[in-house]
């Protein structure tokens, strides 16, 4: 049966909830005439296909932002690997703009679609991909509003394939605005900050990130950048400064957890400081308050390891001790666990009392592969005694009796070999695993003494110079005696570089910083090889620029640089067979990057300068004095 007609006429006026944008209205066929109602039809369709092809664009957009959550929450600070649901969601991201753009190519989204396409190959890694993109986008739509914003994009790609000037290139239209967004000058602060990290200097990154957090409006990226300068204040060892901005992190960060977080942070920083009195009132002030019960056990952990830092070696044991007993299942027992291995181990000597407490931390913990390469330590440790007793027997049955360094028997003289290299094992164990420098430094001072025609015995004694440091009258012993008795090793050479002859203590001084500096901070490292090169000028500074430059920050220009400059003032050098062979391979890196370089500018692209100047044709303004810099 059929309705009535009047039942349809109330949809004429019904309106629909908004899609894309657009109204639209259902018309019963039975208000209108046919000619009219066919009209209807005609609009409805178009209507439907906007809808369509908004749907699709809605769906790429929606990928994007995934991705990015998946970016945010999956991959570790630093990390160049890009978790596979972020991944997997920038391709949907792709695949859904690239359908927007071969299906719906007269759509208003077109240059949004092209716009997240760029974006999306840049979070996955592909570089060539996403300057691809990019360029199309300003060369194809360049009234597009988000050109701006893909000429920080583009900057970024630039970044990462280390074209800095060409940064400096793609910045340059927003720079010339009266007015740039101050949005969009942060980005530039922030890829100028990356840019010095990345060629070394901390000092300019530093000034590029505070400059940037002052114009940001964002919370969220404020936090960002103070979180990064905190970290680098951290490398620095400039802990003064790391509490500043951790303070400032604290009052920016959206999250509650992070603001808890950098409170027991603030503890740590005062140990670092030595402000022993600051940390334990950080403490007492937070026991007090119930917002920080969730991490009442990290806070006991922290006394413990105030007490550790003061010398109190009793209490310290006492409070790692009950943290442990206390709360058992929580990752602050395991750390507890660990330290009080550590004291058992590296202050008391007690090896089966701190194998125990190493076997308490559980395998989930973060200390539990530190936990596992101690007890490592302690079985090598436990069988080179019983090897060097056993040696000592072989040779000697009487252990009280000296050893007879002139019998010339075959098995003597293998077995003297052999306790010579274990007992420099040892030496190393209890110097650089167990911490033991006293013990370790007397087992060195044997081998020189008792092994002095073993080639051992040279690098025993380079061991004594080394870690003698503190004391100039020992140093200069063992450095005397180096040159005098094993001229021709190694480490003799070493010692007779040009100025190390001279025994110029300020060279002393600053090699033994670098000695410390080298593995835990890189850059300081490299600027104190620097001041010893300015000062002193040894060949040993001078290959050392380039092997940090190399192995530890990843510089491979600065790398090519300084390796072509030592070999070009020591072709026959210590080091030269070293330096030109890492010379040659660096060179093929770099061939292999200009080969994919050569690449993506075979790819269609569009001249930036000239696609925006359209938009911004406008007289330049003053800018603040670091952006105007030149770079």
């Amino acid at each position: 049966m059929k309705e009535p007609a009047a039942a349809h006429r109330g949809l004429k006026n019904h309106i629909l909830p908004i899609i894309g944008g657009r109204i639209i209205i259902l018309i019963s066929r039975v208000a209108l005439p046919i000619r009219s109602w066919r009209i209807a039809l005609v609009v409805s369709t178009v209507l439907i296909a906007g809808c369509a092809y908004f749907n699709t664009f809605y769906n790429a957009k929606t990928y994007y932002e995934a991705g990015v959550k998946a970016l945010d929450t999956g991959v570790a600070a630093g990390s160049d690997n890009i978790p596979k649901p972020a991944s997997d969601a920038f391709g949907k991201a792709i695949e859904k703009s690239l359908k927007v753009i071969d299906i719906y190519p007269e759509s208003k989204y077109i240059d949004d679609a092209f716009f997240i396409i760029g974006r999306s190959h840049f979070h996955r890694r592909e570089f060539g991909m996403a300057e691809r993109y990019l360029r199309q986008l300003f060369q194809e739509y360049p009234w597009s509003p988000f050109n701006d914003q893909a000429l920080i994009w583009l900057a970024k790609v630039h970044v990462q394939l280390g074209l800095y000037e060409a940064v400096e290139e793609d910045i340059a239209p927003i720079l010339a605005q009266p007015s740039p967004p101050r949005e969009l000058l942060t980005e530039i602060y922030i890829l100028r900050g990356d840019i010095a990290l990345l060629q070394g200097d901390v000092s300019a990154a530093m000034k590029a990130f505070q400059e940037g957090v002052k114009l940001a409006i964002d919370a969220a990226q404020q936090a960002a950048l103070y979180h990064q300068l905190y970290t680098l204040a951290i490398d620095e060892e400039d802990y003064a400064a790391a509490l500043g901005f951790l303070d400032r992190y604290a009052r920016t960060t959206p999250r509650e957890s992070e603001r808890v977080k950098a409170r027991l942070t603030r503890v740590q920083l005062r140990q670092k400081m030595n402000d022993f009195e600051g940390a334990y009132k950080e403490i007492r002030n937070m026991v007090a308050l119930t917002e920080f019960a969730s991490i009442i056990p990290g806070l006991q952990l922290e006394l413990g390891k105030i007490e550790s830092l003061k010398g109190n070696r009793s209490a310290a044991l006492e409070r790692f001790i009950e943290v442990l007993e206390e709360f058992g299942n929580l990752p602050e027992a395991s750390e507890a666990a660990f330290r009080a291995g550590e004291i058992y181990l590296a202050e008391l000597h007690e090896t089966e009392t701190a194998r125990e407490y190493f076997q308490r931390v559980k395998n989930t913990s973060v200390y539990y592969l530190p936990a596992q390469a101690k007890l490592k330590q302690i079985t090598t440790f436990s069988e080179m005694n019983k090897r060097i007793h056993s040696l000592r027997t072989q040779l000697s049955p009487d252990t009280d009796k000296e050893i007879d360094t002139t019998e010339a028997a075959v098995d003597t003289t293998r077995i003297r070999i052999e306790l010579a290299h274990a007992l420099y094992r040892l030496g190393e164990i209890q110097l650089f695993e167990m911490e033991a420098p006293d013990t370790a430094l007397k087992i060195m001072a044997e081998i020189v003494s008792n092994f002095s025609d073993m080639d051992v015995a040279a690098q025993a004694a380079y061991v004594l110079y080394v870690h003698t440091q503190d004391n100039p009258e020992q140093a200069a012993f063992w450095r005397a005696l180096m040159l005098e008795q094993y001229p021709d090793s190694p480490y003799g050479r070493l010692l007779s570089d040009k100025s190390a002859t001279m025994g110029d203590p300020g060279l002393d001084s600053l090699m033994a910083l670098v000695d410390v500096k080298v593995s835990r901070s890189p850059r300081q490292a490299l600027n104190l090889f620097r001041e010893i090169r300015s000062q002193f000028d040894t060949e040993q500074s001078c290959f050392a620029i380039a092997y940090i430059y190399d192995e530890y920050l990843n510089q491979l220009d600065n790398a090519i640089t300084a390796y072509d400059e030592y070999l070009a003032l020591y072709p026959s050098g210590t080091y030269s067979k070293d330096a030109g062979e890492r010379l040659e391979f660096l060179r093929k890196i770099k061939a292999n990057l200009s080969e994919t370089r050569t690449k993506i500018d075979a790819l269609p692209r569009h001249s930036i300068p000239d696609s925006t100047g359209a938009m911004n044709p406008q007289t330049p303004r003053e800018l603040p004095d670091t952006l105007n810099a030149p770079r």
